[in-house]
């Protein structure tokens, strides 16, 4: 049986049944960057398209679960809050809104690590 996170697993095991890991946010397993539940709630807010019971994978397009323009936007000030960062010129950007993965790492940079 494959160890999972409560937030994250790895690619091409869905379907597999998993027993829970607790795990520090940025942590890496298995190549995937681990967040902390405040992260999941937030963006699974976003994502009308995103069922209840559909795992929130670190590379789930974003896009295609209905995290719109507006969305960013709402989701981008809700995670400054939440955090205490402030997303600068550099992360502005369509990429950094792509998958859950790309929007943590960037969460990871500007706080400098300190969710760890």
């Amino acid at each position: 049986m494959l160890p999972s996170c409560c937030c994250a697993s790895p690619r091409g095991d869905r379907g597999v049944q998993r027993e829970p890991l607790r795990c520090a946010p940025g942590v890496e397993i298995w190549g995937v960057i681990m967040w902390d539940g405040r992260f999941e709630i937030l963006l699974r807010a976003q994502l009308p398209f995103l069922s209840r019971e559909d795992e929130l994978v670190d590379d789930l397009p974003l896009r295609d679960f209905g995290l719109d323009s507006l969305g960013m936007i709402q989701l981008l000030n809700v995670l400054e809050s939440e955090y205490e960062l402030w997303f600068g010129e550099e992360f502005l950007r369509t990429e950094t809104f792509q998958t859950p993965s790309s929007l943590w790492e960037a969460i990871s940079k500007m706080t400098s690590g300190r969710l760890m």
